[in-house]
């Protein structure tokens, strides 16, 4: 072990830590882990922070969660759709004033609890804690806390929102065969996190449009859980382009919208698509709305500081508005904690 400054001592079961200057590292296997996981929440006054791909049912008890602690797990359509999630969970953490934010590529196991961490195998489950055979390390060590602490940071912008967490809850299917079915987001791109920077312009819908344009909106609508926190904002795209093929339900989408000849444009913030309706209208057009949901009140950033930022995470959007597909994660934490709805919303 490399010199870091201070001394290191083991934490031996049952001794507790020694001196408190000291740095204190202990490996827990089986039944020890997660007592030292829960002991170590219900002593923790500090806020909580817990990464963990997979939510089992029952799991929001595992733990002592309180109010303004934070989840970052992997709550997608396919692992809801494989049991490999339990969105009702994420619900009843939200309900205690948990924060939850989604990340789709996560595989991280990490439970921070104040100036103390435990990295480990461990999902936040109930087969994890009574069945599976699962190894972790205990830390205090400052350097690694503070590193993991901006870790987490980093990786917060995308907070669960109500109408994804509704339609999360619908396609949930439990896990057959005593375990959900494993995911392989970099096999399969249609599973791959995707964030759309688009470009419009304000302007009203073709009225003949509105029988099919509204059928859509219905059905995304469904998904919509808090209508006095959350809409659902309509983008209008002409044309057979590929990225409108592309574009699915659960992408993120950054709108860049003018809404005047004379304004530049303002960049919303991202939002997840919750719909989408495809038609050829009576002209013979094609057609295709997405449905977002977006907080009610936000405020929007200027085009060019917009710039600027994708600039800093080697994105350059130049002057031809073109939508753009980002898929690079780092990229994506980037752009998106600067415009996630938590960092525009209004208070």
């Amino acid at each position: 072990m490399g010199s870091t400054g201070h001394d290191v001592s083991f934490w031996k079961r049952g001794m507790g830590w020694k001196d408190k200057g000291d740095i204190m590292e202990e490996f827990l296997s089986g039944k020890e882990l997660w007592l030292t996981l829960q002991k170590l929440s219900k002593e923790c006054r500090l806020r909580q922070m817990v990464a963990v791909p997979y939510v089992g049912k029952e799991s929001s008890s595992l733990l002592k969660f309180r109010k303004n602690d934070v989840l970052l797990c992997a709550l997608t359509e396919q692992n809801s759709k494989a049991g490999n999630i339990y969105p009702a969970e994420i619900r009843l953490l939200q309900k205690q004033g948990v924060r939850v934010y989604q990340r789709d590529n996560l595989h991280a196991k990490i439970y921070l609890f104040g100036n103390k961490v435990v990295i480990c195998s461990a999902n936040l489950s109930s087969s994890s804690k009574n069945k599976l055979d699962e190894v972790g390390l205990l830390t205090n060590n400052p350097v690694v806390v503070k590193s993991i602490r901006e870790w987490f940071i980093e990786r917060l912008a995308e907070p669960v929102t109500p109408g994804w967490l509704e339609h999360c809850e619908n396609v949930y299917q439990p896990p057959k065969g005593g375990g959900g079915k494993p995911t392989n987001h970099q096999q399969n791109n249609l599973n791959q996190q995707r964030t759309w920077i688009i470009f419009g312009h304000l302007t009203d819908f073709p009225e003949f449009e509105n029988i099919d344009r509204q059928k859509g909106f219905n059905a995304a609508k469904k998904n919509l859980e808090k209508p006095k926190i959350y809409n659902i904002e309509e983008f209008r795209a002409t044309g057979k382009y590929k990225f409108v093929e592309e574009i699915q339900r659960g992408d993120l989408i950054i709108q860049v919208i003018k809404d005047s000849k004379k304004a530049d444009h303002k960049v919303y913030p991202s939002g997840r698509v919750l719909g989408k309706k495809q038609f050829n209208n009576k002209n013979g057009t094609y057609v295709t709305y997405l449905f977002i949901e977006m907080p009610k009140k936000y405020r929007k950033i200027a085009m060019e500081k917009f710039r600027s930022i994708c600039a800093d995470a080697g994105l350059i959007l130049g002057n031809s508005h073109k939508t753009k597909v980002i898929l690079d994660r780092v990229m994506q934490d980037q752009i998106l904690a600067t415009v996630s709805p938590e960092k525009l919303k209004l208070k």
